[in-house]
């Protein structure tokens, strides 16, 4: 929610557990969206659902909007933020989201540069979502891809109802540089 010159809050009312079952487990938060810390605005669910041997978690945040609150508030985006610590190589890191048509999928540091930018299974590997190994065929290849940046820093950015904007940075600067438009259909 956009609200200038105020913090924006949410308070979280009660914590559910809806499924603990053996292959999927759902858990429901529910609250009220705040602005100026003490004026419930929109009551909100968020559903989080964890996978068994799956390394990604699904939520669906639930806003409940009735005509008394959209007479004078007007939503211009929703915003979630996620801070991961990735271990490995840099360009074993992988950046992913799903959306209906698919996966939008990057590395933190591409195995693509001028010089092996022709035939390269390394980097077909890597944007396939795949763990690359260095060895004795591949070491020119990655020492070179080494010096490339290195992605650490993403936004998935919803500009309106059907259109979502992904943009990244090094970290070494506040800049994010625009990457990927999405409309959705």
């Amino acid at each position: 929610m956009v609200d200038p010159g105020s913090r924006r809050y949410s308070e979280i009312d009660t914590v559910t557990v809806e499924d603990d079952g053996k292959s999927r487990s759902v858990i429901k938060l529910s609250g009220t969206h705040l602005i100026n810390q003490e004026k419930h605005l929109v009551p909100f669910s968020l559903r989080i659902y964890f996978y068994h041997q799956h390394p990604f978690i699904r939520y669906v945040h639930t806003f409940i909007v009735d005509e008394s609150i959209s007479e004078y508030l007007r939503i211009k985006g929703i915003g979630t933020n996620f801070i991961s610590t990735l271990k490995g190589e840099p360009y074993n890191r992988q950046i992913r989201v799903a959306t209906e048509d698919g996966w939008y999928n990057e590395a933190s540091q591409l195995l693509l540069t001028r010089r092996y930018n022709r035939n390269n299974a390394e980097y077909q590997q890597q944007i396939n979502g795949q763990t690359v190994y260095k060895n004795a065929s591949n070491e020119k290849l990655i020492d070179q891809a080494e010096k490339n940046a290195v992605w650490n820093h993403y936004q998935l950015v919803q500009q309106n109802e059907s259109h979502y904007q992904l943009v990244k940075s090094t970290g070494r600067t506040n800049k994010l540089f625009r990457q990927l438009p999405v409309r959705l259909p």
